[in-house]
């Protein structure tokens, strides 16, 4: 025991260096990719940093290629979250894949998704509803199962 006490206070030493520690740029808090799956489901993904999280509730997806039409995203539960302005909530943290179906008019190569999240860092910082928007080629998924999407910085 005698020997844990030191660690112990050198560990808590640390803390409140790592809660100082400034947050990111939403765009490295919750990196976005998107992939055509098949004919008419694309996946989007965040690979949500670590002490980050972001609202279930304040996802949102929308077609912006004229005659493209989206049905209900399906996504995995999040975990349940006590939020101090949103009260309980519902959040996910690290890996969301999100399938999205699409329908697209024949000849439609690419298809451009606005996604629109909002999310928080566990340092006290959360970060305005942003919009961004994703390109996918529809024709990347018959050779390789989807290539990833780029995310487009959007307002």
């Amino acid at each position: 025991m005698s020997r844990l006490l030191p660690l112990l206070f050198a560990l808590s030493t640390l803390l409140p260096a790592v809660a100082l520690a400034d947050p990111v740029e939403p765009e490295k808090a919750f990196p976005l990719s998107a992939r055509a799956l098949n004919d008419d489901t694309v996946e989007l993904r965040f690979d949500i940093r670590r002490g980050y999280y972001l609202y279930r509730d304040r996802l949102g997806f929308a077609a912006l290629t004229e005659g493209v039409t989206l049905g209900p995203a399906e996504m995995p539960p999040g975990q349940t979250y006590k939020d101090a302005f949103f009260g309980d909530t519902e959040i996910h943290r690290g890996r969301l894949a999100v399938l999205l179906p699409v329908s697209a008019p024949a000849g439609t190569r690419v298809v451009e998704i606005e996604v629109k999240s909002q999310g928080c860092w566990d340092g006290g910082v959360c970060y305005p509803p942003e919009k961004r928007a994703v390109r996918v080629d529809l024709d990347a998924r018959a050779a390789d199962g989807g290539l990833l999407g780029r995310a487009l910085r959007g307002g």
